[in-house]
């Protein structure tokens, strides 16, 4: 049985954060919000996904255990992974740099945000997952 397909799937404890980026991305794109990483893992057993955008620093799973187990467990959904941070600590940044993913750094703009989604998602491809596109971009703005 397929599983359905959401293009972009938004992890993050922050409420207000998951609404301003929900409400950009659905322009174009389907769109799952979870309130932290083992919720968004979850999702990710259950759903096609086109991309993960998760924050950091979350209760129950963080955003790098989440990359670490879905590098795991979906290796294809990994390599579609970017972070959103406003920072973090030292090891948290050494880990990021380690990681090889995009990050986006709070506040990104709306620009940075859809550029970095249309990479690996284009609002044309909403009903299949494309393959893994380039790896990072990154400006300031004013979304999260």
């Amino acid at each position: 049985m397929r599983r359905p397909y959401i293009g972009v799937l938004i992890v993050d404890d922050e409420p207000i954060v998951t609404s301003l980026v929900a409400r950009v991305l659905r322009r174009s794109h389907t769109v799952e919000i979870a309130p932290d990483g083992e919720v968004g893992l979850d999702c990710a057993r259950r759903l096609e996904i086109g991309m993960v955008l998760s924050d950091l620093r979350m209760p129950r799973l963080s955003g790098l255990g989440l990359l670490a187990t879905l590098r795991h467990e979906q290796p294809e959904l990994a390599a579609r992974f970017a972070i959103m941070t406003g920072g973090g600590t030292p090891e948290e940044e050494l880990a990021l740099a380690r990681a090889g993913v995009p990050v986006l750094r709070k506040p990104f703009g709306r620009g940075e945000l859809t550029a970095l989604v249309e990479r690996w998602v284009p609002a044309s491809a909403r009903a299949g997952v494309p393959g893994p596109g380039p790896r990072a971009t990154r400006e300031p703005g004013s979304i999260a």
